[in-house]
């Protein structure tokens, strides 16, 4: 059951989704599942499609290069393309990132500071992006595309360990 926050959550990124051009608007309605996932600075994030014989097809992989917080605006990602490097700032909007995969902050953002397991002593400030997308990424369906943590892919993969996104 969804909670007070959840509801108020998937109202303000419909009306957000509702502003979108046409075109893209009729793409939105045709997902089906939200997905949430924390992200941070330099976090990689793998854009694959599910093949019916079970492995992945990546399709492409984006980096979180910055983050900003505003009273105004809220906040703001970016991810830059590994073969790209203009980015694509990520706000309460949605954001297209592939027909089948749109990405925005969420307006109830978890932000958590946490020590930073790769670098002892330090800390590292987690966000939360939200997508949407066909079906769900632990429960994927052959054919539709997906947005992971390279982590959390190369876990599913382990044959993509050594592979630099």
């Amino acid at each position: 059951m969804a909670t007070d926050r959840q509801t108020e959550e998937v109202a303000l990124v419909e009306a957000a989704a509702a502003l979108l051009p046409l075109h893209q608007y009729a793409k939105w309605q045709r997902l089906r599942i939200a997905h949430r996932i924390s992200v941070h600075e330099g976090c990689v994030l793998v854009l694959w499609k599910a093949k019916a014989d079970g492995s992945p097809l990546v399709i492409d992989s984006y980096e979180v290069v910055e983050a900003s917080c505003s009273f105004a605006e809220g906040v703001e990602l970016q991810l830059v393309n590994a073969g790209d490097q203009d980015p694509s700032f990520i706000g309460q909007r949605p954001f297209e990132l592939h027909p089948d995969v749109f990405v925005w902050c969420p307006y109830h953002n978890d932000v958590r500071w946490l020590p930073n397991p790769k670098v002892p002593g330090r800390s590292v400030l987690r966000l939360s992006l939200a997508m949407k997308m066909r079906s769900h990424p632990t429960h994927w369906v052959a054919g539709d595309t997906y947005l992971t943590p390279v982590g959390e892919f190369r876990h599913k993969w382990p044959r993509f360990a050594n592979t630099r996104f």
